[in-house]
């Protein structure tokens, strides 16, 4: 009984340390949250793996068929990423999205209230980049970026610009 006692507690330690954290949509950077992917669309995040951040807006990563970010895997990895961006006054954006394997993007208002969505891209496939234009008011968005990949080459691309 104290044997099993013990591996009861050890599980519950693992589960609460490997226990994925909320995601916080900082103002000044992206936060990634990493995880091993499902392959279930309904519920595609399996187990936590890390946290990562980077400050630029817009960005790039082509892992070729090797280690994705550090974390161990080469396929069926993904991530969650989230940030929230201030426009001051009204401004017209260009995203461009592009993935191998899977990209979705959501962005809400500041009630998350969701504003935007582009579901497309949610798909196994090789590279593939979509553009869109969209107008914002002033206020903050929360962003939701989504990215998986399933085998192959591991590469995706956000890039928010705006037009004049």
């Amino acid at each position: 009984m104290f044997i099993i006692g013990l591996f009861l507690v050890g599980v519950g330690v693992y589960l609460k340390v490997t226990e994925a954290p909320s995601l916080s949509y900082p103002r000044d950077k992206w936060e990634f949250l990493w995880y091993k992917y499902t392959e279930d669309p309904q519920d595609p995040w399996g187990r936590y793996i890390k946290r990562t951040e980077r400050t630029e807006l817009s960005f790039a990563e082509d892992f070729l068929e090797g280690e994705v970010a550090d974390t161990g895997e080469s396929e069926l990895i993904g991530f969650r990423a989230s940030r929230t961006l201030r426009v001051s006054s009204r401004t017209r954006y260009e995203i461009e999205l592009g993935s191998d394997d899977g990209i979705r993007l959501i962005i809400y208002d500041s009630d998350f209230e969701e504003v935007y969505r582009i579901l497309s891209g949610w798909k196994d496939r090789s590279y593939t980049s979509y553009t869109y234009e969209r107008t914002f008011e002033a206020g903050e968005y929360k962003i939701l970026l989504e990215w998986y990949e399933n085998s192959g080459e591991a590469l995706f691309t956000f890039i928010m610009e705006t037009i004049e």
